[in-house]
């Protein structure tokens, strides 16, 4: 069956406009859901699925061009019902490459920050280095405080994290350098389906993707810029983790690309499962921790930067994913859990998980090794008008 004038108008405005379904819906004198109405029952008619552009055109559909799959039902000319699908050859692995490669095609164009007024040199002290602590954020969690005990949603993550920060660098000990340690599972999803990538778990969350990623992006910068505020040099390092493989990627290249006109500022977008930091006379490891038990990590350590090892006296790692704190000593090297700001969802309170919050700074001598620590317990925020 052939497209109808009205559906070849359609997608001619939006493939004009580049996908933006509002420009052209206006641009048709129509609604957004009408444009959608429009180009739904144009596949729905077409032969076989296309690209916008071939569609209007008419042209033979390229499986390779392909972006996602697509199914229709109906009745064929003799009344017989019939249901087809098609998916391009590797469907899959060619949607996320070519996401990607549009993704950070686009952050050129991106405008970059000021520059951020950093502190007067002669307050910061030489020889120590500040060191937060962020454990799993799960931005876009969605909790119900009379099915879980709590309330949680994309504002309380916001206005809760901004609070943290804010306090910790108020009162952060002045030193030449922060390192911002973002232990994995920023994002509570990844995807539209609301499903974890591996296990297809289905998650909780608060609203629609794009929004989500907007308010965690948006979290991500404030919290650099305060840290830039207090701190001559500040360096973000973010961990791979489960709940958010895709978004920890991009959100690292945004940041990025946000502060590429900030040199005091320096964002890590280095894939590896593992990061590694000397400090004077200590070592530090990061990792989400899912993947390699955290019994291992002090031979890791010590096979990955042997020289690092063999130059420090204290050497530690800094792990998520569990959503409770433990600091155990092993041969050589300590490894450290993080404690959460977000409350265990409906499925961990019903499992019975139970842990206290916080977000801790932790200050460490250049000589002498970790001196100390400032923390936001839960029990001062539970007063914060959200």
């Amino acid at each position: 069956m052939q497209l109808t004038a009205r559906q070849i108008e359609a997608i001619e405005a939006v493939e004009a406009h580049d996908g933006d379904l509002y420009a052209a819906a206006d641009s048709m004198g129509i609604s957004q859901p009408s444009i959608r109405k429009l180009l739904s029952e144009g596949r729905r008619r077409g032969e076989r699925p296309r690209s916008l552009a071939q569609l209007a055109r008419g042209e033979a559909p390229r499986e390779d061009l392909m972006l996602t799959s697509f199914s229709r039902r109906g009745k064929d000319e003799d009344g017989n019902p019939f249901s087809e699908s098609w998916r391009p050859a590797n469907w899959k692995k060619q949607s996320v490459h070519e996401l990607a490669r549009r993704f950070v095609a686009s952050l050129s164009d991106l405008p970059a920050l000021k520059k951020i007024k950093g502190p007067n040199r002669c307050k910061s002290r030489r020889g120590t280095t500040n060191l937060l602590k962020l454990g799993d954020l799960h931005v876009g969690l969605l909790v119900w405080a009379r099915e879980a005990g709590h309330n949680w949603d994309l504002r309380h993550s916001e206005s809760i994290l901004h609070a943290a920060v804010s306090y910790l660098m108020g009162r952060a000990p002045q030193a030449e350098k922060l390192i911002i340690f973002n232990a994995g599972d920023y994002f509570h999803v990844d995807n539209t389906r609301f499903e974890t990538e591996a296990s297809g778990h289905k998650l909780d969350a608060d609203g629609r993707f794009p929004r989500i990623a907007e308010t965690g992006l948006r979290m991500a910068i404030r919290m650099i810029e305060a840290g830039a505020a207090t701190h001559p040099e500040v360096e973000f390092i973010s961990s791979d983790a489960n709940h958010d493989p895709m978004s920890n990627i991009w959100m690292r290249l945004a940041l990025r690309e946000a502060f590429r006109n900030n040199p005091r500022v320096h964002i890590d977008t280095e894939p590896a499962p593992f990061h590694y930091r000397q400090v004077g006379n200590t070592a530090i490891g990061f990792t989400h921790g899912h993947k390699c038990k955290w019994r291992d990590l002090p031979e890791v350590m010590a096979a990955d930067v042997r020289d690092i090892w063999g130059a420090t006296r204290y050497r530690m790692w800094k792990i998520g994913h569990v959503h409770h704190r433990f600091v155990q000593d092993l041969r050589g090297c300590s490894v450290e859990a993080l404690r959460v700001l977000p409350p265990g969802d409906a499925w961990h309170v019903g499992a019975g998980y139970r842990s206290l919050r916080d977000l801790r700074l932790e200050t460490i001598d250049h000589e002498y090794g970790p001196l100390g620590e400032d923390i936001f317990p839960e029990a001062m925020w539970e007063g914060l008008a959200v």
